[in-house]
């Protein structure tokens, strides 16, 4: 009679543990563990506290399911998809770096684009204040002149914000 009734207990318990979602959660996982996509399994990592927390019988079920659908036991299959994820992340932290390295050279060629252009209106300043200075100093009009210089200026002030602006870009993609 104590059997039966420890049995029908443990029935009990067994029945009211599958009604757990996070149970539930894992058995639909490994139910359709052939459909799920690589990203989809690799959410069985997420998923080991709540299979530690099983009753063994219902720890036994996972493992029975996911043996079956992965050739693995539950915990094994855990730390397998946890390497696979940690590897797609190096990956990924890879290739992120490639695609950084690859920006900074295109933000380094135009910096240095920039600074050469800089350099010539640079010159250009020079050449065009001796030009204001010879023709005040013989007198003639500098209104060309001065409407020359100071679209020179701006121009000046263009190229320093672009020059400020590749610097920053390298910066924050180097660090």
């Amino acid at each position: 009679y104590k059997q039966l009734l420890k049995k029908m207990e443990n029935l009990k318990e067994t029945k009211e543990e599958v009604k757990l979602p996070g149970y539930q959660k894992i058995m639909d996982l490994l139910n359709n563990w052939d459909t799920k996509s690589d990203t989809e399994k690799m959410a069985v990592v997420d998923m080991q506290s709540t299979y530690s927390s099983l009753s063994k019988d219902l720890k036994d079920e996972v493992n029975t399911l996911s043996t079956s659908k992965t050739g693995k036991e539950f915990m094994d299959l855990c730390k397998e998809q946890e390497e696979l994820k940690t590897a797609a992340e190096e990956e990924e932290e890879e290739k992120q770096k490639e695609e950084n390295k690859a920006k900074v050279q295109e933000y380094q060629n135009s910096l240095a684009s920039a600074q050469n252009e800089y350099n010539v209106y640079s010159q250009y300043a020079k050449s065009l204040e001796d030009d204001l200075a010879y023709a005040q100093q013989v007198g003639e009009d500098t209104t060309d002149i001065q409407a020359q210089i100071i679209t020179n200026n701006q121009m000046l002030a263009s190229l320093q914000q672009q020059i400020t602006y590749y610097e920053q870009m390298i910066s924050a993609l180097q660090s």
